[in-house]
């Protein structure tokens, strides 16, 4: 009896992992794990390469717009002077030079996002483009209308300049989409200024946040003595915001061209409010080591750490005039 109850009881008993199954459960949640860290980590390395994509694509619509474009687009009587005044013809001036995704509508109209209160609703989709990103083009106070910035530029002279705006969804339907980043995340709806002269101008977050894309100042060949354009006239990459404070200083000091859109503080004179997701303050403590640096010295080339093992001292600081450098856009691969 006392054999046939052991034998059913311990028949009850499932058997345990050995330590060589346990290792490889360990194994294969390791691997689950870092492909989880894998699949999420790059999506910073995607929105740069996608946000230099949009950023590439708007410039290259419109500069061979300047060279080749349409006659019915040329001849349209909202086409003042090769700008497109309204958002109708400045979306359709875009579709002239990208691709869209098949299968999507793509009719432009004067359906406008209001950038300092952004609903991006599918209505106002203007046009879905191959690769799913989803444009929308805003405007500041007319729906459908150009938008304008004026001020004084450091020669004391009056300028105004139009401009459109553009908002792009940089993952399609993935999400948040929402142009207002959660905590360390990235908000995946941007916004880019393309002015009269068909300059694009990086505004919101992306222009203080590297992950999005980075700038360099160039210095001016003459001026720095070298005579060809090379990496020592560049400076290294960094924010939008720091290449422009060290080109041309900080608000309220800024040297300001109006040959560069760039040195142009929109946030200031150019209609976008606190009240929308793409206003940056300049005077924000979370800026101010960037704004603070070298403040009194704009289009200042830094110049190179004294070497040790060389005979003659460290070269001094090069001055360069505000009008002698400018900022460019790094390009992403």
């Amino acid at each position: 009896m006392r054999g046939i109850f052991m034998r059913k009881f311990l028949g009850n008993i499932h058997k345990g992992m050995t330590l060589a199954e346990l290792l490889i459960v360990f194994v294969i949640m390791g691997i689950i794990a870092t492909m989880t860290m894998v699949s999420i980590k790059p999506s910073e390395k995607s929105f740069k390469y996608v946000y230099n994509r949009v950023y590439n694509a708007i410039g290259t619509a419109f500069y061979n717009s300047a060279i080749n474009i349409s006659d019915d687009l040329k001849n349209d009587p909202d086409m003042k002077n090769g700008f497109p005044e309204s958002a109708e013809l400045f979306c359709k001036v875009l579709l002239e030079y990208i691709n869209t995704k098949e299968g999507t509508d793509h009719t432009c109209s004067n359906n406008t996002v209001n950038i300092n209160n952004p609903v991006f609703s599918n209505d106002k989709v203007q046009f879905v483009a191959s690769n799913s990103v989803k444009f929308w083009i805003g405007h500041t106070d007319v729906a459908g209308k150009y938008s304008t910035y004026s001020g004084i530029d450091s020669t004391n002279s009056n300028y105004t300049i139009k401009y459109h705006i553009v908002f792009a969804d940089l993952n399609g339907e993935l999400g948040p989409n929402s142009a207002i980043p959660h905590g360390n995340g990235m908000a995946d709806i941007v916004g880019f200024i393309v002015t009269e002269d068909f300059e694009v101008v990086p505004i919101g977050v992306p222009e203080t946040d590297p992950r999005y894309v980075v700038a360099r100042v160039v210095y001016s060949t003459i001026e720095t003595g070298s005579g060809t354009s090379s990496e020592q006239d560049m400076s290294p990459t960094m924010s939008v915001l720091e290449a422009k404070r060290r080109a041309w200083g900080t608000p309220g000091r800024m040297y300001i061209s109006s040959n560069e859109p760039l040195s142009m503080n929109f946030y200031d004179g150019g209609k976008i409010y606190s009240t929308s997701p793409f206003w940056i303050d300049y005077n924000s403590p979370k800026y101010s080591a960037i704004m603070n640096k070298n403040a009194d010295n704009p289009c200042r080339k830094t110049p190179p750490p004294p070497d040790p093992s060389a005979p003659e001292p460290p070269p001094p600081t090069i001055e360069v005039e505000p009008d002698a450098c400018y900022v460019t856009i790094q390009d992403f691969y």
